[in-house]
């Protein structure tokens, strides 16, 4: 890829378009659409917004030694232990770096919401806490029925947004067996000691 000399929405979603499945692209294009509303609703910069949703998941589809090798020729990012132990997890992460080196003048605010939007983290931001959301509650998802997803929308603050999908997502896991990535925890237990008292 050359090095764009400008962050351009429209090139991305080509790149992205050419690189994932038509329906990674579709999710990818439903991610944009409801960020893009929360962006509005929250004051957000649009144009940070765009580009985190459509890039979010370039990587999503790369096998585990593509994610680890491209971690591991940058200095960008330290993967956590538990993450490494679930390299899919790291596709964030993947696609953060790719894109950084892309666009060298990249915000922190898109990288750190793309590097972290599958488990969540303190350090996401707020393009963030809203890519974490429109991730999870996009139009063609069926992880959530319609009552979830209005007790989401509901919320009057990303970060009560992002506490919602984090409880339900916790309680998924623990149904399945599955572990729980440290760094969901510790963004969940800020999110509880901040809005202690607002919880459903």
């Amino acid at each position: 890829m050359n090095i764009l000399k400008k962050i351009d929405y429209i090139t991305l979603k080509e790149i992205v378009k050419n690189s994932v499945s038509d329906k990674r692209y579709q999710h990818s294009l439903r991610t944009v659409v409801s960020i893009e509303k929360l962006a509005a609703r929250f004051d957000l910069n649009r144009s940070e917004a765009l580009i985190a949703g459509i890039w979010h998941d370039y990587a999503r589809e790369w096998n585990e030694t593509a994610i680890l090798e491209t971690i591991k020729s940058s200095k960008l990012i330290t993967p956590l232990k538990d993450e490494l132990l679930h390299p899919v997890l790291l596709h964030g992460a993947a696609a953060a770096i790719k894109l950084k080196k892309l666009i060298p003048d990249l915000s922190q605010n898109v990288f750190s919401a793309i590097r972290w939007h599958t488990a969540g983290s303190t350090e996401m931001g707020k393009i963030g806490y809203a890519l974490f959301v429109s991730d999870f509650i996009e139009e063609g998802r069926e992880h959530i029925n319609s009552e979830e997803k209005l007790a989401i929308e509901r919320k009057t603050s990303l970060e009560e947004m992002v506490q919602k999908i984090l409880s339900l997502n916790f309680c998924h896991l623990e149904e399945q067996g599955r572990p729980i990535l440290k760094s969901s925890i510790s963004l969940k237990n800020y999110l509880d000691i901040v809005f202690s008292g607002k919880n459903d």
